[in-house]
């Protein structure tokens, strides 16, 4: 009976020890498959957050651009006939004019020429006005002898006359100059509106074309992006952390530490990087957008016109594309922070068991040394590094594919102003 009981006893006893190696050996492929698993959901996160979210800016831009085009193109009838009012108005007041001017001019006596007739009452001066005084000085002036003179065609205005009619030119020219001010004015402005319209048909046309040309350089740079390790950071808040009984609620303190400690950190460290993206790429941008400008100015007729509208899509293009490079560096930099915070937990805080592995697990807090931790974010780091660069490489191959010349812009820019 005592030997039943033995083998019994020892039957258990290498049951115990067999089954629980085995279940080890079976948990550490399951936490390779749980880290593999990880792993390919990192690289789909970043993948999927990777592509510069310019759909919705290009959307709200070329909205505006649309609504613009359409209220000018439903201003043009009105704005055509105001054009017209003012041209007939400008024609017949100068036909008045010419025809009141001629009347004086044939009213003008021969000796002692003045604007005295009833017909150049138009045009007579004021008596307290400088040309009337400088009218009363002229016909003061002594007469010269008469001189005989052939006739040949038509008469030629005598000695007295001249002065008088250079003065009712003048007189003319004077009068008429408000009408004539307010047709060039009125002309300009209808000119100016179709330009407009030019240039609103034109942002609609262009953008696409000028995010294609500018989104590859960018990207190109994206994908040269490298985050650094916060290991030093990381291991000042483990090395002073408080004597918590509680190793959940230590847990909780040192998450908090490290997300106030890191988090700033990196974004800081990302503001510096989206500096040099833009000191990098700012005057390539600068030197296509001179080029695209010259070679629209040239395009006769509205060239001036589309040049200054090219540059300031060029403007507003950049604009968007600095606010979506900018809500995506944060966006990645607050990815790599939580990432970052969660491997320094992961190492400080190991999962032991009680009594047996069927039991709940507990958690142990390891304050873990400065190359440890170097080792164990510098890896994270290095995995979220190679992973961005991955995803904006393809995404650059891509763009690039799509792009098109620059000098595209300028042939755009010219089907446009022959319509």
């Amino acid at each position: 009976m005592m030997r039943c009981l033995a083998l019994s006893t020892g039957f258990a006893i290498a049951s115990a020890v067999y089954g629980d190696a085995a279940l080890e050996d079976g948990e550490t492929k399951s936490d390779d498959d749980v880290e593999d698993a990880d792993e390919q959901k990192e690289a789909a996160q970043i993948h999927q957050m990777a592509p510069l979210e310019l759909t919705k800016l290009i959307a709200s831009f070329m909205k505006d651009a649309q609504q613009e085009y359409k209220t000018l193109t439903g201003q043009q009838k009105s704005q055509k006939a105001k054009a017209k009012a003012s041209e007939s108005k400008y024609y017949k007041d100068k036909k008045s004019l010419d025809a009141l001017a001629d009347a004086c001019k044939n009213a003008i006596p021969k000796k002692n020429a003045n604007l005295n007739s009833a017909r150049c009452a138009a045009f007579k001066a004021k008596g307290n006005s400088r040309a009337a005084a400088m009218m009363q000085v002229e016909n003061s002036w002594p007469s010269w002898p008469k001189i005989n003179v052939p006739f040949f065609g038509r008469r030629r205005a005598t000695k007295s006359q001249k002065p008088v009619f250079k003065k009712l030119a003048q007189m003319k020219k004077k009068k008429g100059r408000k009408s004539q001010t307010d047709y060039k004015k009125s002309a300009q402005a209808y000119k100016d509106f179709k330009g407009r319209i030019k240039g609103a048909g034109f942002k609609i046309k262009v953008v696409p074309h000028v995010v294609r040309v500018l989104k590859p350089m960018l990207l190109k740079q994206m994908a040269k992006l490298k985050a650094s390790p916060m290991y030093k950071k990381i291991a000042k808040v483990i090395k002073n952390a408080p004597n918590i009984t509680d190793v959940k609620t230590l847990k909780a303190y040192i998450t908090m530490k490290l997300t106030a400690v890191v988090m700033p950190a990196i974004k800081k460290v990302f503001k510096f990087l989206e500096k040099k993206l833009w000191a990098f790429v700012m005057p390539k941008v600068i030197k296509i957008k001179n080029m695209l400008i010259k070679l629209i100015g040239l395009i006769p007729f509205v060239g001036g016109h589309m040049a200054e509208v090219a540059s300031n899509v060029f403007n507003k293009v950049k604009d968007f594309l600095q606010k979506a490079v900018n809500k995506k560096l944060n966006t990645l930099a607050t990815f790599i922070g939580k990432k970052t915070i969660a491997t320094a937990s992961k190492a400080c805080f190991k999962v032991v068991n009680a009594v047996a592995k069927r039991l709940a697990p507990a958690l142990k807090f390891i304050k873990r040394g400065v190359a440890f931790l170097k080792k164990a974010t510098a890896a994270t780091t290095s995995n979220f590094n190679k992973r961005v660069s991955s995803a904006y490489s393809k995404e650059h191959r891509l763009a690039k594919k799509k792009a098109p010349h620059p000098t595209h812009i300028a042939q755009v820019a010219q089907a446009h102003a022959r319509r």
